[in-house]
């Protein structure tokens, strides 16, 4: 079986280990040939998604707590909010400041080149595939200022941090070649506002997702693997929304793909662990990805492991032929001592699909 027809893994980005040397080496010698992609981990003080990014908001000069603002009714470390704060106000620009006096720090580009520097020593010393590509994931604006900005300051925040979140991704393409990168938008909060469970810029939601996924994948350089991660959230391994079925999903990847103006490597779907029924896989029918975009199912559940992962494979089959395997989301909030034994699931529902 070669790389090409075996069922490839994609993870999406978080993995408890002790830091991006192990996860590198771990998950490359588990998974191997069929990771094309290996993120850092996220480990330390990113492993809770966005959250890291708020003490640096908090930290800029320009935001202010929002005094008209009442304190989230879930803001636990748990939940989709990604914060542990119970004081905790959304943060508006303060009075006076334009967007393009905005300035503002996110750091996601020096963590990806310290990183970059660990996979590259362990790719030459054959720790890591050489054909695997070093994979950055990054927030959209809308997620953070979802997350942690008064909408009233939306139409000056978003454009700062697209902005920054531009440069990021210039730095980085800078330090780490084209052919052995890759960048991840994740698509999260606004798949809720897709739901009807968040407001967004303008009147529609999907629109507006794809005008700002068209604009971040324009900041990537030619060569450069680019994909898309949606996602229901995951506070407490359960989705902020539960779906009807994948019709929202399909929509947002169609129209992304439209928008993105190039040839995405990917884009990755949850799949709720209760659904292996034919009327929730129905609408991928419907998908209108691109010959060279692999499709990821995020179907693997520790809970029900190889059982639960045969049916849900069974029930996609009807509506997708082909797809590769992950979990819904990252292992962020998940307890260390299970990430070993979710990576050896990966490596059997991965041969289950191939029967």
């Amino acid at each position: 079986m070669t790389d090409t027809d075996s069922t490839q893994v994609h993870l999406v980005g978080s993995v408890p280990l002790a830091n991006a040397e192990e996860v590198f080496a771990t998950v490359s010698r588990l998974l191997g040939a069929r990771l094309p992609r290996i993120p850092d981990g996220e480990t330390g003080e990113r492993s809770n998604w966005v959250a890291w990014q708020l003490p640096l908001l908090e930290a800029n000069p320009n935001l202010e707590p929002d005094p008209d603002s009442a304190v989230p009714a879930r803001a636990t470390a748990d939940d989709g909010l990604a914060v542990d704060a119970p004081q905790f106000r959304f943060l508006r620009v303060a009075p006076g400041v334009e967007s393009a006096d905005l300035d503002i720090e996110t750091q996601y580009a020096s963590h990806a080149i310290q990183s970059y520097r660990t996979f590259e020593s362990l790719r030459r010393a054959g720790k890591v595939r050489s054909g695997a590509r070093f994979q950055v994931s990054l927030p959209t604006p809308y997620a953070v200022a979802s997350l942690y900005m008064a909408p009233v300051s939306w139409p000056v925040f978003l454009p700062a941090y697209e902005r920054a979140i531009a440069r990021e991704v210039a730095l980085i393409a800078d330090a780490v070649p084209a052919r052995r990168l890759a960048i991840q938008w994740d698509v999260c909060m606004e798949v809720i506002a897709c739901e009807g469970r968040l407001p967004a810029p303008g009147d529609d939601p999907e629109s507006f997702t794809f005008g700002q996924l068209g604009r971040l994948c324009a900041t990537v350089p030619g060569g450069v693997d680019v994909g898309i991660h949606l996602c229901y959230g995951d506070p407490g391994h359960k989705h902020i929304v539960e779906p009807e079925d994948a019709g929202i999903l399909t929509r947002l990847a169609n129209g992304i793909t439209e928008s993105a103006g190039r040839t995405l490597g990917w884009i990755h779907m949850p799949v709720p662990i209760d659904r292996h029924d034919a009327a929730f896989f129905d609408p991928l029918k419907h998908l209108r990805l691109s010959a060279e975009t692999r499709l990821f199912l995020g179907l693997v559940h520790l809970t029900d492991g190889e059982p639960g992962a045969r049916r849900r494979i069974a029930a996609a089959r009807e509506a997708v032929p082909a797809f590769g395997i992950a979990t819904e989301c990252g292992f962020g909030r998940r307890p260390p001592e299970t990430v070993l034994p979710l990576l050896d699931l990966h490596v059997r529902v991965a041969s289950l699909a191939e029967e």
